[in-house]
């Protein structure tokens, strides 16, 4: 007779916990540990309120101390990774899980009032829109080979609302010229400017556009 009443205990290290996937694949793993009677089976599933019928089995060798299993993603989004073992008395270790994004596609992002080779000779507003199909996280637009350098983080509510085209949000940047305003952070001297403009999403995904013009 073998009297085993401890559970077995698994952990998930990778994914870590709210971390970001930008592959659609992922070797997901982590600990076992097992005193007992021995590991019958571990289990996995990233379904939000699983059946047992979804509980898919993950291979392993009597006496592992780990586990591994590939993850297959198809859409983004919040994905929550969760791993329970049973020993062969039936003892059920404690679900662990992990929640991650999985982000696949770079957020979009438009310059709606400049363009290339435009002349700019009073003071001006840089407007464009932005979205991300999970989230967008700020905007920078650095003037190159020049020391301007400005970063805008959007809100939380512009983070929630910004996932599609139908719902995308407005940025901005205002810009001052001419001598009188040469001490504001936001000048643009006379000449030649290369405005480089980088959208940035949760997943620290980026999409980028450069537009050269020129202030007179």
């Amino acid at each position: 007779v073998y009297y085993d009443n401890t559970a077995p205990t698994v952990g998930i290290e990778n994914p870590p916990n709210n971390s970001n996937i930008t592959t659609a694949t992922v070797t997901a793993n982590g600990p076992i540990i097992e005193t007992g009677v021995g590991l019958d089976k571990i289990q996995y599933t990233t379904m939000t309120s699983p059946t047992e019928s979804d509980w898919n089995d993950i291979g392993v060798n009597p006496g592992s101390t780990s586990w591994s299993q590939n993850l297959l993603f198809e859409n983004e989004g919040i994905v929550t990774l969760k791993i329970r073992a049973y020993d062969k008395l039936g003892n059920a270790s404690t679900v662990a899980s992990s929640s991650f994004n999985y982000d696949s596609t770079s957020p979009t992002l438009a310059v709606t009032n400049l363009v290339a080779n435009e002349y700019k000779n009073a003071n001006f507003t840089l407007t464009g829109t932005a979205w991300d199909s999970n989230a967008i996280e700020s905007i920078n637009v650095k003037d190159d080979g020049k020391s301007g350098d400005w970063t805008y983080n959007f809100t939380d509510t512009q983070r929630a609302i910004a996932k599609s085209d139908a719902t995308k949000v407005t940025w901005n940047f205002d810009f001052v010229t001419g001598t009188d305003n040469s001490s504001a952070g936001n000048f643009l001297s006379e000449g030649l400017h290369t405005f480089v403009i980088t959208l940035t999403d949760v997943a620290d995904r980026t999409t980028q556009q450069t537009i050269t013009f020129t202030v007179d």
